[in-house]
């Protein structure tokens, strides 16, 4: 959890005590809590020898982890002091100080963690997770790792018809985070057969992952080993500057969504719950912060496409993003005044919305780009909220709504703000 983080954090998590807190919010309330105060679990899963411990020495830059046969899980975490930690089949767990490459593994360990004080891991775990046994086994592995991991690294040097029945059941939310890693790529190279690979994996990469990484790992940590020179050019060339870049965009991507979700959900609280000793009776709801004369009726949304056509475009991007946020400030309005979330009713409020802007703004002066662009990002969300409504649940209702204010953000980026009302 970053420094700047942390008091957003500290507010919702005093708010969630207030006895005035929405009952239906408190659930997501604190889902978003207990999911920013832990690190990004990014999982580097694999066969054995298919070079996971190599990958996230790479990954850190640093010779943290020697190869263990036979241990199932090695994590690397952040920590206040240098130690490794050992827990074997009967369940012992012992500590000790030091790197783990400098430890004797206990006979029988199944899973050591590395914690260091330093290298970057406030924000993110890397676990290493070995694939062993029979075929039944290694699914019930891949199952089991997808219900906490936020990223998966896959290593493979071929990914194989029998690796990729494991992947195919894993959710789509984890497929959206994750990347396929053929290691030992310099090798393959050498051996003529790496363009042949990736060839025959880009088909199925494209719909099951987020993207193919070839690494060539060894020159990739040369590259970055911190007693020689910083390769920039080497760095490049192993493909581990691309993997290391999407990887930290994915763990920074994906704690800007949550802490947005934070500030959503406060912003929308009575300032009453969010604001300790406040006075309730001279407490202004945020709800109702903005003057309502300023606001756009979503059933005056008949007149926009009048508007549109003889008015600049920055006014009618105005007047779209006052739109979604009166219609968000009305939903989060009925769920802060109501005990039960009616997910289906949100889900189809935000559905009619998505529709609408996208009704709104179909005809709107596609030449010009700024427009073109949030045409394009109206459409996609208007077919995301689709797929949310498909999936139903107070999850999906808060993604739908979380979905319109980070429309309303996008749409707000290509406009100046207005003091005109065109109510």
């Amino acid at each position: 959890m970053t420094g700047n983080s942390a008091p957003l954090i500290e507010q919702l998590d005093i708010a969630l005590g207030n006895k005035d807190f929405p009952a239906s919010l408190h659930k997501w309330g604190r889902q978003l809590v207990s999911h920013l105060r832990k690190p990004v679990q990014v999982a580097v899963v694999g066969l054995p020898n298919s070079g996971k411990s190599a990958l996230i020495n790479m990954m850190l830059g640093q010779h943290v982890i020697p190869r263990l046969e036979g241990v199932s899980v090695v994590e690397v975490a952040g920590g206040a002091d240098l130690r490794t930690m050992f827990e074997t089949e009967d369940g012992s767990i012992t500590w000790h100080s030091g790197l783990l490459m400098d430890l004797q593994v206990p006979a029988g360990t199944i899973r050591a963690r590395q914690e260091l004080p330093d290298l970057g891991l406030s924000d993110q775990n890397f676990v290493e997770i070995n694939l062993p046994g029979d075929f039944d086994y290694q699914k019930l592995v891949v199952n089991r790792v997808t219900k906490w991991a936020d990223i998966v690294l896959w290593c493979s040097e071929n990914f194989d018809s029998t690796e990729q029945r494991l992947w195919m059941d894993v959710p789509e939310e984890t497929k959206d985070h994750s990347c396929l890693v053929l290691t030992k790529a310099d090798q393959q190279l050498m051996r003529g057969v790496l363009s042949n690979r990736i060839s025959a994996l880009e088909d199925f990469v494209t719909k099951e992952f987020l993207g193919l990484y070839p690494i060539a790992t060894i020159q990739a940590m040369a590259a970055r080993n911190s007693s020689n020179e910083f390769n920039a050019q080497q760095w490049k060339s192993s493909g581990g500057k691309e993997l290391f870049e999407c990887v930290m965009r994915q763990i920074q991507s994906g704690r800007t969504a949550d802490l947005d979700q934070v500030q959503n959900l406060l912003n929308y609280l009575p300032p009453e719950i969010t604001t300790p000793g406040r006075n309730t009776a001279a407490a202004v709801s945020s709800i109702a912060k903005d003057d309502p004369e300023q606001q756009v009726n979503p059933e005056k949304t008949k007149d926009f496409r009048s508007l549109g056509a003889d008015a600049q475009n920055d006014q009618l991007l105005d007047e779209a993003s006052k739109f979604l946020q009166f219609c968000a400030d009305d939903m989060f309005k009925k769920l802060t005044h109501s005990d039960e979330m009616d997910p289906d009713q949100v889900l189809d409020q935000c559905v009619r919305t998505a529709n609408a802007l996208a009704d709104l703004l179909e005809d709107v002066n596609p030449g010009n780009s700024s427009v073109k662009e949030v045409q394009d990002d109206v459409l996609e969300t208007s077919e995301l909220m689709m797929l949310l409504k498909l999936e139903k649940g107070e999850e999906a209702a808060v993604d739908a709504v979380t979905l319109l204010l980070q429309m309303k953000k996008e749409i707000s980026a290509h406009s100046e703000p207005k003091v005109e009302n065109y109510a």
